[in-house]
């Protein structure tokens, strides 16, 4: 019985190692297109200098876990 629990754990071992393996080089690189282009999104900085500044005054400390944001102006295609 231990045998075949020991060959079964090292079959499951070995089919997902294979797969995280070959999973690496498809999740790790970006191709050049992607890369080149903008997000499409900017951080608000005038909202997020508001709330900071107005934080200040009432000695409290903000962190922003997700800033808030606007379109990103940018000549390019919509």
């Amino acid at each position: 019985m231990n045998a075949v629990r020991n060959a079964g754990c090292t079959i499951i071992a070995a089919v997902l190692l294979a797969g995280c393996a070959s999973m690496h080089d498809q999740a790790a690189v970006a191709t050049s297109k992607e890369a080149a282009q903008p997000a499409p999104y900017a951080v608000d900085s005038s909202y997020v200098n508001k709330v900071e500044r107005a934080a200040r005054k009432d000695n409290v400390d903000v962190q922003w876990v997700n800033p808030p944001t606007n379109r990103a102006t940018s000549g390019g295609p919509r």
